[in-house]
């Protein structure tokens, strides 16, 4: 056999698989040949080229198909596509799920210490001194939920990563994730504590 080339790395049957080591043999004379034809024009017009070349030569072959490699890849990822698609729409649910039943949470934690900050203002705390306290509190909750987030959310998207194929691994929207739900405990925080500083004490010791 005469080796006639050596090709590049390249995903062969899918783009999820990892280029493996191959060789392609060039048979005649049975089923079917794919030939490839490189062009730096419009390919729609080296199509009309190509079949009326077939046709004025009289070569006796039928052309089946003939599809660009843009359309090739395009149809390849059609099932990638619908699944990320997917993965992307229950995601977002997925976010706004948690980020309401964060807000929800929080909120109620905090307004369960309403008496706590009566009591503070009463003793000489200012208002300031309880959003500080309270804004500490949605830190440290943000800063702990949002590294596991993100640390999960890298390790999720490198397995989906290798079941669709493509690069993956960007940790963009996971931060952009991390970072809204980390809003939406300051402010879950923050809203109790502000109508709580600006509330008599007296009026909440006495409601209590």
């Amino acid at each position: 056999a005469e080796v006639i080339g050596i090709a590049a790395d390249a995903r062969f049957r899918s783009l999820a698989e990892a280029p493996v080591p191959m060789y392609v043999v060039q048979r005649g004379g049975w089923g079917g040949n794919t030939v490839l034809i490189r062009t730096g024009g419009d390919p729609e017009l080296l199509r009309l080229l190509v079949r009326g070349a077939m046709a004025e030569g009289g070569i006796p072959l039928s052309l089946s198909r003939l599809d660009s490699m843009e359309e090739v890849l395009q149809e390849s990822l059609t099932l990638t596509r619908a699944v990320s698609d997917t993965v992307m729409v229950i995601g977002l649910l997925a976010l706004l799920l948690a980020a309401l039943g964060l807000y929800g949470v929080v909120a109620y934690v905090m307004a369960g210490r309403t008496r706590e900050f009566g009591i503070r203002i009463a003793l000489g705390a200012r208002a300031g001194n309880i959003t500080r306290m309270v804004l500490g509190y949605g830190l440290r909750l943000a800063l702990i939920g949002g590294t596991l987030g993100v640390l999960l959310g890298v390790g999720a998207l490198r397995v989906i990563s290798g079941m669709l194929g493509g690069n993956w691994s960007s940790t963009a929207m996971t931060a952009a994730a991390a970072v809204l739900l980390s809003l939406v405990a300051i402010l879950a925080c923050l809203i109790p504590a502000r109508r709580a500083a600006a509330t008599s004490p007296v009026n909440m010791l006495r409601s209590e």
